[in-house]
Parts: structure tokens; C-alpha cells; sequence
């Protein structure tokens, strides 16, 4: 691993529990209408749809919306590859009706899987 993708992969292990910090562990969004600003969308229209990296390439599925309350999302776990990630929002964005994410394919892989 070169050492952007160990500090990405550091990084990205850093800011989950700082999401979380004011509200406690980060929950699920079960309101299929709660909206998600940064992409537009609402939970239902999120989850299930394909994340792709800066290049195009297919990375996983949207299968969970987290939040640190019920109207507030903050992440997104991805599972693709035979893992489960967590991507926070704000390195999102919709572009063509895709979820884009702001990394690379090879960035992605060295995120470390989410442990439910």
C-alpha cells in the first residue's frame, strides 16, 4: 500500500467515530423519504444504487444510510468486492444520475471494511 492510500485508509478510520461523536454511534435511516442533500435523493432512491470511482469503474452498492440521528445522514455503507464500506457523503456527489466518489478504485480497496 503507498502511503496516500495508508493515510486515505487512516484517515477514513479517523472520521467515523468523530461523525459519531456528538450523537452516539452512527444508526441506520429507516425513513425511505428522508432527504440526502448532497446527492439530491432521498433513503429509498439511495439505497441500491451503484457507487463508482473517479475513473467510471463500478466500486459496490449503496446498502445502508447512516446517520448520527434519524434526520441527519452522514454515510453510506457500500458493499461490493466481498466487503462492506463506509463512505461519508460529503465525498460524494450525483453525476449522471451515478454516486460518484471522490477516490480512486485502488484508493477504495484500501478503505478498511465495516464491521456491523
Amino acid at each position: 500500500m503507498n502511503n496516500s492510500m495508508a493515510i486515505l485508509a487512516m484517515l477514513v478510520g479517523l472520521t467515523l467515530p468523530v461523525l459519531a461523536q456528538d450523537g452516539g454511534p452512527l444508526i441506520v435511516l429507516t425513513d425511505g423519504n428522508a432527504s440526502i442533500a448532497v446527492l439530491g435523493l432521498t433513503v429509498d432512491q439511495t439505497v441500491g444504487k451503484d457507487v463508482y470511482d473517479t475513473d467510471g469503474n463500478l466500486l459496490g452498492t449503496v446498502s445502508r444510510v447512516l446517520g448520527d440521528d434519524a434526520d441527519t445522514p452522514l454515510a453510506l455503507t457500500v458493499g461490493g468486492s466481498g466487503r462492506i464500506v463506509v463512505l461519508e457523503l460529503a465525498s460524494t456527489e450525483l453525476i449522471n444520475n451515478r454516486i460518484v466518489i471522490q477516490l480512486t478504485g485502488e484508493e477504495y480497496e484500501g478503505l478498511p471494511a465495516f464491521e456491523n
